[in-house]
């Protein structure tokens, strides 16, 4: 299995830590994010790793010369020219991937007890295209799903901001988005944007044409290290 590290965000609400160090160089008791991210997904069998960068690029790709794990192979897709965002990252990367086997899209700054193991599974036993982790928490950024479980949009309950499909199969039930998918090799042929653009956005393409659904994880602890309050928590909890 592949997987992508979403690790260029300039991190501008975790400033002043970030004005000389890049949010995926962040530490958790002295361990930085990247590498408990990288340490879970060998732990899970993970073959190709690639790590996208932009602000800060040169110190990411000088602290991974450093690391190695057995059987895992670390790439780098150097957005240092230009942010691309979480979908246009997808896009400039797609060439490094082995090629038909699934991907695991993860942004970096999310630290989850999710099993990748059983996501895989509950993916394959569905014929599911693109899995998207969720949690039932209170968050105003929501997605939408139908009665048959399938992606029909996006919310922003605060801005009123929304996106939504046709042919909405009601009722429909909202999640927040966890920062973690799995997709299929195959949807990489199948991209329509270029330059920067959304994860999200993308998603809500592929859920007209494939099986795009959720796979819900409310249990298993969650971090989103995007605040310096975030980061405090974490450190508590890891401790």
């Amino acid at each position: 299995m592949n997987a992508i590290l979403l690790s260029a965000g300039l991190g501008t609400r975790l400033r002043p830590l970030t004005n000389n160090l890049p949010k995926a160089l962040i530490a958790i008791n002295n361990q930085p994010i990247l590498k408990l991210n990288l340490d879970k997904l060998h732990e899970f069998g993970i073959k190709r790793v690639v790590v996208n960068v932009h602000y800060l690029s040169d110190k990411i790709i000088n602290y991974l010369k450093n690391i190695t794990y057995p059987n895992m192979e670390i790439l780098i897709s150097d957005e240092s020219d230009m942010l691309l965002d979480t979908g246009g990252a997808l896009l400039k990367a797609k060439d490094l991937f082995i090629k038909d086997e699934p991907i695991l899209i993860h942004n970096v700054d999310i630290l989850s007890g999710t099993n990748l193991n059983e996501l895989l599974e509950y993916k394959t036993l569905n014929n599911i295209d693109a899995l998207l982790v969720v949690q039932d928490r209170s968050n105003p950024r929501k997605l939408i799903f139908d009665n048959a479980d399938r992606l029909v949009g996006w919310i922003n309950h605060k801005s009123s901001e929304k996106k939504i499909l046709k042919n909405v199969a009601l009722p429909t039930k909202e999640y927040g988005f966890s920062g973690i998918s799995l997709i299929s090799y195959d949807l990489l042929r199948d991209i329509p944007f270029n330059g920067a653009f959304s994860i999200i956005s993308l998603f809500l393409y592929w859920s007209e044409k494939y099986n795009v659904s959720y796979y819900e994880d409310t249990e298993s602890y969650w971090f989103d290290i995007g605040t310096l309050d975030s980061l405090m928590e974490a450190n508590k909890f890891f401790k």
